[in-house]
């Protein structure tokens, strides 16, 4: 105390300080919320409809955003001209009344730019007259645009951000078309941003042209100047510049988080009881003291970005649109547990409303486990081929099965107790259990060496279709484009694998010869 004033010590940080003078429990982190079906419903809904209501008349609002800019330019001229000519000097650039002579000096209002641009009575519902309004407008429908982008596709943040004009992609393999947003993500390479691709949906499309139009103008500007780093901002679409005294900036912030209040509010997303409970059902890791201040019944629902990420995982999960794996890929996560532990509430949220038949699920693992115990019995108790490091080991301890595995109720034991497990998958069988953290399975070349693997007769077929499926999209795309090396290689992995495999079951195939060499390390 000093003079009766109550001091803190310097020694210490503010921050640091409250973190230890707080309570504990509050400073647990917690996942990122999914948000309720009724609630995503309504948000996304409302984000949707302003692009579709505005990609219409975007050449409009472009227009009217560049000619706002040129006027700031010429008044911004004519009064840096007579400073320079020293007809005025008593003004300077840092002067308090230099915005105010910009304002004199410009050719035409703000007002009346934007009355000259609304032609009818249905444009005059869309362009808001005053200036500000219109500002905000502007901003709001590229937060519209940058929330769908994230809404139906997954990315992080960051990626989001790195999304171009030319990131939307379209591909279209055996009369099936595949929508995807090409962006870069360096959550794992920090210092080298890899290209990657997600895939979306068609409005993502929509979203992303209608964005680069309305930032055209500010990249042109960032384009132009002398400085690097504004050069650099110039490749991102999502830019705002409410100031013409100013160059363009990244859409983030305060007003990032004003705009995402207002499109709650505006589509009515009003937390109610049957939300509040489908919330906590969806996410069962919550910090029990945040969330209650959080999301609470009768206001708003309270919206952040990487909301979307999670509610993505959450709802394909709950309606059976994607895998674990799926998920892995599309995330980019190196893990198999991080794309569950992202999914985590799908699944209870998809079974809430299931009556679980006990005889029936106990009736289903117990086929399971005969099923596996058949399948491990032929194997160590017959001359059938099999491939692979571990089915080259089976066939070594056939030798030895009068110890460990020719009886059918001792490998059904084994079975039982969880000491042996198989795996299945479209290209070989799998017996690390639950040791695999199965982080390559989507590509069967990556899982080939595995010391894991075994491959019989059956999944010898798999390799021989997989081959000929590779030759012939290779075949297909050499049509259109010439292949890398790098491409290529990709590819001849994948071959080799197979016709190995091949070799070994002595199934008749015809080798594939690229034009270039491959090296096989």
């Amino acid at each position: 105390m000093n003079s009766g004033r109550f001091t803190l010590p310097l020694t210490t940080s503010i921050t640091e300080l409250g973190r230890q003078l707080g309570c504990p429990t509050k400073l647990e982190s917690e996942q990122f919320y999914a948000i309720p079906s009724r609630l995503m419903q309504l948000i996304y809904t409302k984000a949707i409809e302003y692009i579709d209501t505005y990609y219409p008349i975007r050449d409009t609002l472009l227009a009217i955003h560049t000619e706002q800019q040129e006027n700031y330019e010429i008044g911004k001229a004519a009064v840096d001209n007579k400073i320079k000519s020293g007809q005025w000097n008593w003004l300077t650039s840092d002067s308090p009344h230099y915005k105010a002579e910009i304002t004199k000096a410009k050719p035409q209002t703000s007002t009346n730019i934007l009355k000259s641009y609304i032609s009818n009575a249905d444009t005059e519902k869309l362009i808001p007259s005053d200036i500000r309004r219109f500002n905000w407008l502007y901003s709001h429908i590229l937060t519209c645009c940058f929330i769908i982008c994230g809404a139906f596709s997954g990315m992080r943040r960051s990626e989001i951000y790195s999304l171009h004009p030319d990131s939307f992609k379209k591909l279209k393999l055996k009369d099936q078309v595949f929508y995807s947003l090409q962006s870069y993500h360096s959550k794992m390479t920090p210092a080298v941003p890899e290209k990657a691709e997600w895939l979306t949906s068609p409005i993502t499309g929509k979203a992303i042209e209608l964005a680069s139009l309305l930032t055209q103008n500010m990249r042109t500007q960032l384009m132009l100047s002398d400085d690097r780093v504004e050069n650099a901002r110039a490749s991102s679409i999502w830019l705002v510049q409410q100031m013409k005294c100013r160059k363009p900036n990244m859409l983030t912030g305060p007003p990032f988080a004003l705009h995402h209040k207002q499109l709650v509010e505006e589509a009515g997303a009003i937390v109610n009881e049957q939300d509040y409970e489908e919330f906590k059902l969806l996410n069962p890791n919550l910090n029990t003291h945040a969330y209650k201040q959080k999301i609470v019944i009768g206001k708003p629902w309270a919206f952040t970005t990487h909301q979307l990420r999670r509610t993505f995982a959450v709802f394909g999960k709950r309606y059976n649109l994607l895998s674990d794996v799926a998920i892995k890929q599309q995330y980019k996560h190196l893990y198999l547990p991080m794309a569950q532990w992202y999914s985590e509430g799908g699944v209870a949220a998809k079974i809430k409303h299931v009556k679980v038949d006990s005889e029936l699920n106990n009736l289903l693992q117990e086929v399971d486990r005969e099923v596996t115990t058949q399948l491990l019995h032929q194997w160590y108790n017959s001359d059938d081929k099999l491939y692979g490091k571990k089915g080259i080991d089976v066939v070594k301890d056939r030798e030895d099965t009068a110890v460990k595995y020719s009886s059918w109720d001792a490998l059904y034991a084994q079975v039982s107790a969880g000491r042996i497990s198989i795996a299945g998958t479209l290209h070989s069988y799998c017996m690390a259990g639950y040791e695999c953290r199965m982080e390559k399975v989507v590509s069967p070349t990556n899982c080939f060496n595995c010391e894991n693997v075994v491959i019989d007769e059956t999944k010898a077929q798999a390799w021989q279709k997989r081959h000929q499926w590779i030759v012939e999209t290779i075949t297909e795309m050499e049509q259109h484009t010439k292949l890398s090396q790098s491409q290529l290689s990709h590819f001849i992995t994948q071959l080799r694998a197979a016709e190995k495999v091949m070799d070994y079951f002595e199934i008749s195939y015809t080798p594939y010869k690229p034009e270039i060499e491959i090296r096989q390390l």
